[in-house]
């Protein structure tokens, strides 16, 4: 399992290895090549406010809409390892962003922002997007720990002595502000909003 994603009828997406699945209470139905997954490996699932689910594979991205899963198409020129696809995210402004291994792609107005390059984009990927409530993107990374996106620039995140994790595979911010990193090898880490 990938990528989980719950729709307003209370159906759970899974996104695998082998395919998109739904599970409506105890029942499940899989969606594979024969219902448009040119790549059955997905890497990403995500619900706008609109009700379209985004589905993120290695081979590209396609949204789920009225029953159908159709292909969405637009141009990567991938600066990084490959033209990898790992997930999409819609923030409050209803712009719609895609992220690969070392890019983000603000498809809603047509923006590239690419932040690591060269030898250092080797050991880096961004796996993870959030939008806290003050508007910000932070961004989950392995290689690199947490960064924060705002004004369209990539700002890493310090917090004095504290030592971070170098890898962020998932991000919530909760009704209080505190983000919840969920890290490789490291367990889930809390970094407050509020002073403890």
């Amino acid at each position: 399992v990938a990528s989980l994603a719950a729709d307003a009828e209370g159906g759970l997406w899974i996104g695998t290895r082998s395919g998109l699945n739904r599970r409506e209470g105890n029942r499940f139905t899989a969606f594979t090549r024969r219902d448009g997954l040119t790549d059955e490996s997905v890497s990403g699932v995500h619900f706008s406010r609109s009700g379209v689910l985004w589905i993120t594979t290695r081979g590209g991205m396609y949204q789920f809409k009225n029953g159908r899963i159709l292909p969405y198409d637009f141009q990567t020129e991938s600066q990084g390892r490959s033209p990898e696809f790992l997930g999409a995210y819609e923030d409050r402004r209803g712009n719609l962003w895609a992220f690969g291994d070392t890019y983000l792609i603000n498809l809603t107005e047509g923006k590239r922002f690419n932040y690591f390059r060269g030898a250092e984009a080797a050991s880096v990927r961004i796996w993870s997007l959030c939008e806290g409530r003050d508007g910000r993107l932070w961004i989950g990374t392995s290689g690199r720990g947490l960064f924060c996106f705002e004004e369209n620039r990539f700002q890493p995140l310090t917090l004095g002595e504290l030592h971070l994790p170098n890898g962020v595979c998932a991000i919530h911010e909760d009704r209080e502000g505190s983000l919840w990193l969920g890290t490789p090898g490291g367990g889930l880490v809390q970094l407050s909003s509020q002073p403890v």
